[in-house]
């Protein structure tokens, strides 16, 4: 009698071998996800540091005085200027994350964000307050004002 089909075994032995190669690539699609998540926070913290540059360069004249050593721009300014700008997962860190700040050299700017999944349903007043297990990106660069 010729009998079509699969015998348990067969099956169970497919299913090992399946589950020994998701166990072998899963660790490097998760690196790989991981590694992408911070290059796009990284451009998306370039993208504000130019904007505050082209900001700057716009509004200077109004902006500076002989006083002023360091000043806070709110995003909204930034937003006037370009409307394309998209943070994605990423929040501002605070009232005070985008500082463009004063020195010998010229000017520095500073953008301080936080990145993650499902931070505004965490966030209150628009300012982040994010769990550790779910932030995978936060500035290093910061600088505020006195």
């Amino acid at each position: 009698m010729n009998k079509k089909g699969f015998t348990l075994i067969e099956l169970i032995a497919v299913l090992i071998i399946l589950t020994v190669i998701t166990a072998m690539i899963m660790p490097n699609i998760v690196k790989y996800i991981d590694k992408n998540r911070e290059e796009s926070a990284l451009s998306i913290e370039k993208l504000l540091i130019h904007n505050l540059e082209l900001y700057n360069t716009d509004k200077e004249k109004d902006l500076w005085n002989e006083n002023t050593e360091c000043i806070n721009v709110d995003i909204n300014d930034l937003l006037k200027i370009n409307q394309d700008i998209d943070l994605g997962e990423c929040l501002l860190s605070n009232e005070e994350a985008l500082t463009i700040r004063k020195d010998n050299d010229g000017y520095k700017y500073y953008a301080n964000i936080t990145c993650g999944k499902d931070l505004e349903s965490m966030s209150t007043n628009k300012y982040i307050l994010a769990f550790s297990n779910k932030v995978y990106y936060k500035s290093t660069n910061i600088y505020k004002c006195d």
